[in-house]
């Protein structure tokens, strides 16, 4: 269960296809992986 076949690929598809607005607000369950290293830089 890598961060590239979970949850980036995930992101990238709702950052797609969903308008984005200032203050956005990222709610996650607190998994693994929403604390790999690749998706905090993502979200930086």
């Amino acid at each position: 269960m890598s961060a590239e076949n979970t949850i980036l690929s995930d992101w990238r598809m709702a950052t797609r296809n969903r308008n984005k607005e200032q203050g956005l607000i990222f709610h996650s369950d607190r998994g693994c992986q929403y604390a790999n290293t690749k998706f905090a830089n993502v979200l930086n």
